[in-house]
């Protein structure tokens, strides 16, 4: 009887470490995925603002993602975000609570 109850102790224990662990770990991959994304969105602005010599992203067509459309159509970038919105002075807002 003894046994089963330390088992089971010895089972929930381990539970709650690993629930503990794997919600840190999932915490540090949306802050590492967050971290990625605005240095992507950051060089490319950079990139294209540099070859063109210009302060100031154009966009295309309106809202918040006009100036990531444009370096998509300017082949400077895969797609849009959906951490963060783009600046047209190259900078990044973050539009998603779990980043910075």
């Amino acid at each position: 009887m003894f046994m089963v109850l330390g088992l089971l102790g010895v089972l929930g224990a381990l539970y709650l470490v690993n629930a503990f662990l794997l919600r840190g770990f999932s915490e540090c991959a949306d802050v590492g995925g967050c971290s990625l994304e605005a240095s992507v969105l950051t060089a490319a602005a950079e990139l294209y603002m540099i070859q063109e010599q210009v302060d100031v992203l154009p966009g295309v067509g309106t809202g918040a993602k006009r100036h990531e459309r444009f370096l998509i159509e300017a082949g400077f970038l895969g797609q849009v975000s959906r951490r963060y919105d783009l600046q047209a002075d190259g900078t990044v807002v973050a539009i998603d609570d779990r980043c910075p």
